[in-house]
């Protein structure tokens, strides 16, 4: 969202500052008919009347439409327009313009590609015979690439396969014998994680990217290759599901999402869905006060410089901390030392 902000803000083109994206906290995939136009023009300039597609728009019933999808703010400044004429003196962090420059050529590609006509595959099964014995390989052929000229990310994970001919020699390089056994549904990432969210109605684009910042500043999760829970993040999410279930729940919050939307559009009183609410959650919150489970913290062998008592490492949103094991009688917390030099 950052990098977005900073794309929409503006950059130094040609001496004139340029926001060279519409505004990005919004979910809709409306376009305006001024950027259909000139998109459509731009296409069958550069690429030929067989590569213009029709312009389509889904209207989700929870989208907030008060802007239009997230687009270039003008087709001419493709990717590497942008790049050749930036004000060079102007990038004080050559790094975030790198990735600035990384997420535009996908906002650019997927919205031009979004204009294009379709790439054609044909679906293939070939079959080989040896010695009696038959070999099957799946694939895919390209016989036009449509939308794929601009976006190569979208391309087809299926193998492409080359034209065979009935009765064609094919030599073999190896045959390896793989063993494979069923395997678990790989953990979320940042990005399956937000597509989750949104086929679940969970969220909206100006909210995903804190969601999963306050997973892992809270350590709930760690960031490596894929989002992993750490013991914190099990134990929150068990307690909060045997304590709160009514309402830490796909559909109550789904159902939430669209109770709002009615309130933000007048359809809805407010006081009526805070009222329902507060009844419900003040008997959970009491209860779980007294006998939700919590994750003991570690103790050290050091006392408390005021009252004696040991000394824990507890948790909170900031991190680890040192505190009397004594709270809330005694609020001592040790502070860091600054290292001295020798």
């Amino acid at each position: 969202m950052m990098l977005a902000q900073y794309l929409y803000e503006g950059i130094d083109i040609k001496g004139e500052t340029t926001g060279i994206i519409t505004y990005m906290r919004t979910d809709v995939t409306r376009l305006s008919n001024e950027f259909v136009d000139a998109a459509m023009m731009h296409i069958q300039k550069n690429y030929g009347a067989q590569y213009l597609g029709k312009y389509q728009t889904t209207k989700d019933q929870n989208a907030q439409d008060a802007h239009e999808g997230i687009r270039p703010t003008n087709v001419l400044h493709t990717p590497e327009y942008v790049k050749a004429n930036v004000d060079v003196s102007s990038i004080k962090d050559e790094k975030l313009f790198e990735d600035a420059m990384k997420l535009y050529a996908r906002i650019y590609g997927r919205t031009l590609a979004s204009l294009m006509a379709p790439a054609i595959l044909e679906h293939t099964k070939v079959t080989f015979t040896s010695n009696h014995h038959d070999f099957n390989m799946k694939g895919v052929r390209l016989l036009f690439d449509g939308f794929l000229k601009v976006y190569e990310e979208s391309k087809n994970k299926d193998v492409l396969l080359p034209k065979f001919h009935q009765g064609d020699t094919i030599t073999m390089d190896a045959i390896v014998s793989i063993e494979k056994q069923t395997q678990p549904k790989p953990r979320y990432n940042e990005a399956s994680m937000i597509k989750k969210l949104d086929e679940l109605g969970i969220g909206r684009p100006s909210t995903y990217a804190s969601i999963i910042k306050t997973l892992i500043e809270r350590g709930y999760v760690t960031k490596e290759k894929n989002l992993q829970p750490t013991d914190q993040g099990i134990l929150t999410s068990d307690e909060l599901d045997k304590f709160f279930k009514d309402i830490i729940n796909i559909d109550y919050t789904a159902e939430m999402e669209s109770n709002l939307d009615k309130v933000s559009e007048g359809n809805y009183d407010k006081l009526s869905i805070l009222k329902t609410f507060y009844e419900m959650f003040i008997p959970m919150i009491e209860n779980a006060k007294v006998n939700m489970k919590k994750i003991q913290p570690v103790m050290l062998d050091e006392t408390c410089p005021r009252c004696g008592s040991q000394l824990v490492i507890r948790k909170s949103k900031y991190g680890e901390f040192i505190a009397c094991s004594g709270f809330p009688k005694c609020r001592y917390i040790k502070k860091e030392e600054a290292p001295t030099d020798s």
